[in-house]
């Protein structure tokens, strides 16, 4: 897939994420975490050259957190999980390798409750 592969470049080409959730860059400074405009994960850019039109691709961080954590072992996990729900906190406490199921329950029943009544509303009246 090609973001396990954009994933390997960025490691390769020096960037980590250190226990504690901060983010290095490829000369060895911290980077700041951050969403670009309504998107639920931080991703930060890297240069990949020809591979893509623009030659910049963005990595989710947490994905990449993964990675830095728990090398290959991360792609053939269904996904990465973070226990406290909060999705700037990319530290090796928070994040764990795991299933779809488990990545659910991580929330509060309350939340989960939530999300069901607004996909059940979605569906519209049905007989």
């Amino acid at each position: 897939m090609f973001s396990h592969e954009v994933i390997r470049i960025a490691y390769n080409k020096g960037y980590r994420v250190t226990d504690d959730g901060k983010l290095i860059g490829m000369k060895g400074k911290e980077l700041k975490i951050k969403k670009r405009g309504v998107q639920r994960y931080p991703t930060f850019s890297i240069n990949i050259g020809d591979l893509t039109k623009s030659g910049v691709y963005g990595v989710p961080l947490h994905q990449f957190a993964g990675y830095c954590f728990y090398g290959e072992d991360l792609f053939k996990a269904e996904c990465v999980r973070h226990l406290d729900g909060d999705t700037l906190n990319v530290s090796k406490d928070n994040i764990v390798l795991g299933t779809r199921q488990e990545n659910e329950y991580d929330k509060s029943k309350d939340v989960r409750s939530r999300s069901a009544r607004i996909a059940r509303l979605s569906q519209g009246v049905r007989p």
